[in-house]
């Protein structure tokens, strides 16, 4: 029987501790992309590239999903979750626009809504300790 709840307790842990850390690769990866974004110029191949960064949010926004406060600690609040989803949900909008019209407003705009979606995604550079944290939430559940 202990060794039943201990092997247990030690799976809910690693999976954890997996979630975290594939949490956390996938914002550092949005992030990184945001951030080239910011810094790059208009005609640059990261724009292309990464359509505003929105190729980079469609595969890593399930896993942001996943990614709440009260599992983690520095996680997405849902408000916050889909503000960001709207973000991203502008900057496909934008380059689409941008495809068809090609004027310069456009960019100014994609700018603002990176911008945005950059202070929300700055949590990830933050590495807080998550064993004490799961350890609280765990035992205050």
């Amino acid at each position: 029987m202990l060794g039943t709840v201990l092997g247990g307790t030690g799976k809910y842990w690693l999976l954890r501790r997996d979630a975290w850390r594939e949490a956390r690769t996938s914002g550092l990866l949005l992030l990184a992309d945001v951030r080239a974004l910011r810094e790059a110029q208009v005609t640059a191949p990261v724009v292309s590239g990464t359509e505003l960064g929105v190729k980079s949010w469609k595969s890593q926004r399930k896993v942001l999903a996943g990614f709440r406060r009260g599992n983690f600690p520095n996680g997405f609040k849902a408000p916050e979750w889909l503000k960001l989803a709207s973000h991203f949900a502008h900057l496909e909008e934008l380059y689409g626009a941008h495809q068809l019209e090609g004027d310069g407003d456009w960019w100014r705009q994609a700018q603002v809504e990176l911008g945005a979606a950059e202070r929300l995604l700055a949590r990830f550079e933050a590495d807080p300790p998550v064993f004490w944290y799961v350890l609280r939430a765990t035992i205050s559940r």
